[in-house]
Parts: structure tokens; C-alpha cells; sequence
């Protein structure tokens, strides 16, 4: 497994997880669902780059850099459209231009990646970190729909954190600006300025993403929970469940790919040595030990052995060419008998080099380097490694060619070409990437599951005693035939309790409501009392000071 492959891999399930997470924790907020869609998006990209930089097969990288292309073309309108509705703008969505707008440009630059080469260029070349894809004549137009997008969205952002009068508000929009802004920054230096300078480098856009959509993640659920949400139970939960199966998933998927690349390896050793044991038997070993020099090789005799070499070859065309050697008078020296290839001007430039001319009768050859072709003396044997001589670098077979005794006086080769070697294990290693790809799929069904199943009752509960804080009468019906069931029971038995309390003290305040009512009629009484006696004490005084002067007037 190529290591350089596994950061995007990780950013990939880190995507997506973050996604399922947010959308569960509220699956009608529009926010929550846009954001899941733009999760999802860099997910698909991870695990694009992922496969392509896994992967052995040309073809393999080529497809994935295209698919790869599409979520590149979206990735900014679903990033604007999900500040749009942050930043409480929707109103403009309202209009079926304004989607026009907004995801056309997606929709065009999509259409480029999957009917031209404009986007993405049809070219992949194996790097240390594997395969390195390459940009169309038309990135850089992308690269301006990109920057503008992202800008303006930052720039909604930051007028509304100016703007927002809530402190939360206010802080979730900083924390979104600010993650956003550091992988913008990172992304756009490693996969739009180094593709149009040229620069070639492991690190990519999906090394930053995750910062963006981590501290969107934040800031979205931050307002929504009371407990925050990286400790909250369900994230710390749910992390933990996929730590977990990440570990058992990355070994496992590391062992099979190699498991499986060894038993690709292996079936060809198996098949080789096959096919050279029954090469063996359609040699004519009396003749065969009559061409001794390189004189021969103009006889009948020596066409007449070498034929059913050649037809083997034609039949196969996996097999580039079988050969005999037998033992020379030094040691580890073998001498070549037979050669099933034609001399030939491969590069057709007129000129016969040496490794374009047979193998000639008593043509030397070093077997030093080749433990397993000695071993062929005593049985059928192969390469464990992909050799290389003057010829070209091949895997091969060997057998023992005996005579009527039962004594091997001499060896056959078969040899394979290295490229159709690589083809054939590229085509094992596909199946494995496939398998690991389908994985991945039961993987999160089965975090969605556990999370679900375990946490489910909490979730639950907690919208239980939600609904018991604005309505008393609330009671949880949640059964789950464990041991949530008790604490539904005595969540519902505290319910009771405070409802008869809260009964109680309603009952009580009603009381007491209906005895102050009682005493301040009474004061009303008396004060109306006193203010009467106060009036006709002061008309009293009024007619005495009337009479009073009536008697002095009299006087």
C-alpha cells in the first residue's frame, strides 16, 4: 500500500463522517443538509486521489482523475450557497435564476470533464507518491470561477461576522472564515498555482480540506447543542466507533493488497512453471542433444526442434519466447541450444543490435544471478523477482528437459515480458481496490447503525426532557427492552413526582392568591370607609364655618 495514498484517504472517511454527523444532528436544517452535500463532495475527492495514487493501472488513475474533476467543478457552489444560508441571504435563492446562477458554472465545468480534455488532461505519470494527474488548457478559466466564488463567500462571511449583534453568531462566522481561509490559501498554492508553474508536489488540496470542514462543523453545531459538540457524547462516541473500525479497516486493507499482489505473483510463478514443464515434453531430447554448435542452426534438424517452440509461443501470447540452455564446461555458465524468437529489427532503424538477434547454439550465459534457474536441473521452478538481461527484463519458468534415463540434460525457459507481468498483477490489484472500495460502503452503513442503535435512546431522551421542561405532563415512551428502560421509568416517575409538586404548588399559590384577593377587598372596604368619614368630616367643617359666619354677619 503506498503510504502517500492514506492522508487523502483519512481526509476522505474524515469528510465523510463529519458530513453524516452534522446531518444527524438535524436532518431538516438546510444548513446541516447543504453542508452534508459539500462533506460528500470532498469525500469523493479524497477517495479519487486515494485510489489513482494506489493504484498500479494507468487506466485505473485515468477514470479517477476525471471523477475526481467533477467534484472540483462543484465544490465552489455548494460552498457559496451554504454561506449564502449561513449568512441568512437565502431570500436571493428564492429565484430560479439565482440556482441558475449559481450552478451553471458547476454543470459546464462538469460537461468539459466528462467530453473533453479541457479540464483534466489525458495524462497520468507515476511519481514516488503515485500517480501525478495533469490539468487541461482550460484550469486556468476554472482556477477564476474558483477564486471568485470562494472570495466573494469569505467576503459575505466577514461582513456578517462584522455585522451579527449575537456574540455566537458573531463567533461562528469567525470560525468559518478562518478555516475556510487557511485551506483556500493551501489548496489554491498546491493544486492551481503549482499545476499552471509546472511544480509537481504529494501535498494537495485534500491535505487542507479537512481544517475547512472541521471548523464548519464546529461552528454549525456549537448554537445547536448545549453541551459543545466535540464533547459531546454522540461525537465522542461516534469518533471513537470510527477510530476503531479505521484501525481494522486500514491493516486489514493493507494486508490484502498485498495478500493479494503475492497471490498474483504466485499464480503466474505456478503457471509459468506449468507451461515450461509441458514445453519440455514437445522437445525431441535426442535431437535436441545433437545440435551442439551455432553451424546447426541452418539445419532441418535444428528448425525441425525449435518448431514446437514456436508454435507454443503463437498459441500464447502471453509467452515472448522458450529457450534451452544446458550445462558449459565452466561453472554457472550455461550454453544456449535453442531460441523460439526470430531475429528481428524492432525498432526498424536498419540496423540488427544485439539484443534484437536470437540466442545462438553455444551462445554463453552467467546464471549466477539466477537461483532459480539453477534449481531447474532438479525440478520445474520461476522467478520469484522480475529479471533483466540484454534482452529485456522478464519473469520466468524453468524445467528440466530429460532423457530416456531420466537424467536432465538441459533446462527449458519461458519467459514472460515485465509489462504483461505488471498488466496481469494490475488486474489483481484492481479486483483488491475494488474490494476495499465496497468496504468502505458497510463500513459507515455500520457506524450509522451503532451510533443509531446505541445513542438513539440518549438522543431520545434528550428531546424527552426538552418537552418536559415547557409541558410537565410530558412523559417519555421510549422502550428499548434494556437498560434505558429503567431510566425511562424513573425519568417518568420523577415526572410524576414534580407534576404532583408543581400541582401542589399551584394549588397553594391559588390559595394564597384567593386570601390576598380576600384582604385587599377588605382594604378596599376600609380605605373607602376612611376616605367617606374624611368627606363628611370636611363638609362638616365646611357648614360650621358656613354657620359661623352666618352668626357674625347677625352680630
Amino acid at each position: 500500500m503506498n503510504p502517500y495514498a492514506l492522508p487523502s484517504l483519512f481526509t476522505s472517511l474524515l469528510n465523510l463522517f463529519l458530513g453524516i454527523f452534522v446531518l444527524w444532528r438535524n436532518p431538516k436544517g438546510r444548513l446541516n443538509l447543504i453542508y452534508f452535500f459539500l462533506c460528500l463532495t470532498f469525500a469523493l475527492w479524497g477517495f479519487s486521489e486515494f485510489v489513482y495514487r494506489a493504484t498500479a493501472n494507468e487506466s485505473t488513475a485515468l477514470l479517477l482523475t476525471k471523477i475526481e474533476g467533477i467534484t472540483w467543478s462543484f465544490f465552489p457552489a455548494l460552498f457559496l450557497h451554504f454561506i449564502i444560508v449561513f449568512t441568512k441571504k437565502e431570500k436571493n435563492l428564492k429565484n430560479f435564476l439565482t440556482y441558475c446562477g449559481l450552478y451553471l458554472p458547476s454543470a459546464f465545468f462538469t460537461l468539459l470533464c466528462l467530453v473533453t480534455d479541457l479540464l483534466v488532461a489525458p495524462k497520468v505519470e507515476m511519481k514516488y507518491w503515485g500517480y501525478q494527474e495533469y490539468v487541461g488548457n482550460w484550469f486556468p478559466l476554472f482556477v477564476v470561477y474558483y477564486l471568485i466564488y470562494c472570495i466573494f463567500g469569505l467576503f459575505l462571511c466577514a461582513q456578517f461576522a462584522r455585522e451579527a449583534k449575537e456574540k455566537s453568531q458573531k463567533r461562528q462566522a469567525q470560525i468559518i472564515f478562518a478555516s475556510v481561509f487557511l485551506s483556500l490559501v493551501g489548496g489554491t498554492i498546491t493544486d492551481a498555482i503549482f499545476p499552471l508553474l509546472k511544480i509537481e508536489s504529494f501535498i494537495s488540496v485534500t491535505h487542507f480540506i479537512f481544517i475547512s470542514t472541521v471548523g464548519v462543523a464546529i461552528a454549525i453545531i456549537k448554537k445547536a447543542m448545549p453541551v459543545p459538540a466535540f464533547r459531546s457524547l454522540v461525537f465522542k462516541f461516534g469518533m471513537v466507533t470510527f477510530v476503531l473500525l479505521l484501525l481494522l479497516f486500514v491493516p486489514a486493507s493493507i494486508w490484502r493488497y498485498q495478500a493479494v499482489s503475492n497471490l498474483a505473483r504466485e499464480n503466474l510463478r505456478q503457471d509459468l512453471m506449468c507451461f515450461a514443464s509441458i514445453a519440455s515434453t514437445f522437445i525431441d531430447v535426442e535431437k535436441h542433444e545433437q545440435i551442439l554448435s551455432s553451424e546447426d542452426e541452418d539445419t532441418p534438424l535444428y528448425e525441425e526442434v525449435r518448431q514446437p517452440l514456436k508454435k507454443l509461443v503463437e498459441l500464447n501470447p502471453n509467452i515472448d519466447s522458450i529457450y534451452t540452455l544446458r550445462k558449459g564446461p565452466e561453472e554457472n555458465i550455461w550454453l544456449f541450444v535453442l531460441d523460439s524468437y526470430d531475429t528481428f529489427d524492432q525498432n526498424q532503424d536498419g540496423i540488427i543490435q544485439p539484443e534484437e538477434e536470437r540466442a545462438h547454439v553455444g551462445e554463453e550465459y552467467d546464471v549466477s544471478p539466477y537461483p532459480e534457474m539453477q534449481k531447474a536441473f532438479l525440478g520445474p521452478a520461476a522467478d520469484h523477482e522480475i529479471n533483466c538481461d540484454k534482452w529485456g527484463c522478464w519473469l520466468s519458468g524453468y524445467a528440466p528437459i530429460k532423457d530416456a534415463s531420466g537424467k536432465a540434460v538441459a533446462v527449458v525457459g519461458v519467459d514472460f515480458s515485465a509489462e504483461r507481468v505488471k498488466d496481469i498483477e494490475r488486474d489483481f490489484k484492481k479486483g483488491a481496490l475494488i474490494y476495499m472500495s465496497l468496504v468502505l460502503i458497510p463500513i459507515f452503513v455500520l457506524l450509522l447503525f451503532v451510533v443509531r442503535f446505541f445513542l438513539g435512546p440518549i438522543k431520545h431522551l434528550e428531546k424527552d426532557v426538552q418537552a418536559f421542561a415547557k409541558d410537565v405532563r410530558h412523559r417519555s415512551k421510549l422502550k428499548t427492552s434494556d437498560e434505558f428502560d429503567l431510566v425511562v421509568f424513573q425519568f417518568n416517575k420523577m415526572a410524576e413526582r414534580i407534576e404532583g409538586i408543581h400541582k401542589e404548588l399551584e394549588k397553594e399559590v391559588k390559595e394564597k392568591t384567593k386570601e390576598l384577593e380576600e384582604k385587599y377587598k377588605e382594604l378596599e372596604r376600609f380605605h373607602k370607609l376612611l376616605v367617606g368619614r374624611e368627606l363628611k368630616m370636611a363638609e362638616l367643617k365646611k357648614k360650621i364655618a358656613e354657620l359661623e359666619e352666618e352668626l357674625k354677619k347677625e352680630k
